[in-house]
């Protein structure tokens, strides 16, 4: 038995992403989760991530959604359009979602412009989604599965959001002489 329980089972797994070939949401190896309804922490971060020999570069806009003045420079270097965000489902917990491919991106822009409509009249409060399966799409040669999840209302922001650490900064992702740290 593992003193630090690191590596014994999947119950500390916090990442979620949309599977583009099983079509429903997954933890990071590859076992279903089987939920309806989540919430998203409105602590999210939007902005720009590659991966060079499994290591991970970000570079979050400083506003969700705005930028970098740089970003033409970044894509050049083989940076993708990334997003980061907590969720929560209702006995799992709190998962984090954080991608770059383009199916997810698409649905989470999608799902946050339809919530943001209706944010202003709600404060404090966080969105509540359905997810309602998966469809099947094509992106040029390749066709696999796009969630599908709709705004169902706003909610009082779950206290679990508060027992974790903060989102990543627009600060946390500066190199000093190509130093991450």
């Amino acid at each position: 038995m593992s003193v630090l329980n690191l590596v014994e089972d999947s119950s500390n797994n916090m990442y979620v992403k949309h599977s583009w070939a099983m079509g429903r949401f997954v933890n990071s190896n590859d076992e279903p989760y089987d939920f309806k309804h989540f919430v998203v922490d409105l602590d999210f971060r939007t902005g720009f991530t590659k991966w060079v020999d499994q290591q991970k570069f970000s570079v979050w806009d400083t506003k969700p959604g705005v930028k970098p003045d740089n970003w033409r420079e970044l894509v050049k270097d083989d940076y993708k359009r990334s997003f980061w965000c907590r969720i929560y489902v209702k006995d799992v917990g709190v998962l984090i979602w954080e991608r770059n491919g383009r199916p997810e991106l698409e649905v989470f822009d999608q799902m946050i412009t339809e919530a943001w409509a209706t944010k202003d009249d709600n404060p404090g409060k966080v969105p509540v989604f359905e997810y309602e399966g998966a469809e099947k799409v094509k992106y040029g040669m390749a066709s696999g599965y796009q969630a599908k999840v709709k705004f169902v209302k706003w909610t009082d922001r779950p206290a679990d959001f508060d027992d974790l650490p903060p989102a990543p900064t627009a600060e946390d992702s500066d190199l000093d002489e190509g130093i991450p740290f």
